[in-house]
């Protein structure tokens, strides 16, 4: 055998250089095929159709929710500023009630509010606390001193 030169060699090199490359060339193609025909069969498989649907409908449920959520902030929303309107108004009632004391002991009022203000309506009319006082079937004594409270 003849011992092969420097140029040679690297000229047969070069040549199962190029010959490998072009294997990997052609083995790239057939990958790429390869993995070309695997998503297209996937795509179209059973399993790809029924996870599609599936994603589907879980974006469908997201929406969903979301909306329900939103519905639900209103909703708190609402029933905070309602509650806080009673809040409101509950206080204004209690500074508007004016008790003899703090503890508000005592007898409760025999007439409402609506009541005490026709009693005053009918003093200013000019009826006598004595005539006020059959109307509403009490003593004297009370509507005079309804009518002095009021004034």
């Amino acid at each position: 055998m003849k011992k092969e030169t420097q140029k040679e060699h690297i000229e047969r090199l070069k040549e199962e250089i190029s010959v490998q490359l072009e294997a990997n060339n052609m083995l790239q193609k057939q990958i790429y095929k390869m993995q070309y025909e695997a998503n297209e069969q996937f795509g179209n498989s059973g399993d790809f159709i029924q996870m599609k649907k599936k994603i589907e409908n879980l974006k469908t449920k997201v929406v969903a929710l979301e909306d329900s959520v939103k519905h639900n902030r209103k909703m708190y929303t609402f029933e905070l500023n309602k509650n806080d309107k009673l809040i409101k108004r509950l206080r204004e009632n209690k500074e508007v009630q004016k008790f003899k004391n703090e503890r508000g002991a005592g007898r409760k009022s025999k007439f409402t509010d609506k009541e005490i203000t026709e009693i005053k309506m009918n003093s200013q009319k000019g009826k006598t606390i004595k005539e006020i006082a059959e109307m509403f079937s009490c003593s004297v004594g009370l509507i005079h001193k309804l009518i002095s409270e009021i004034k």
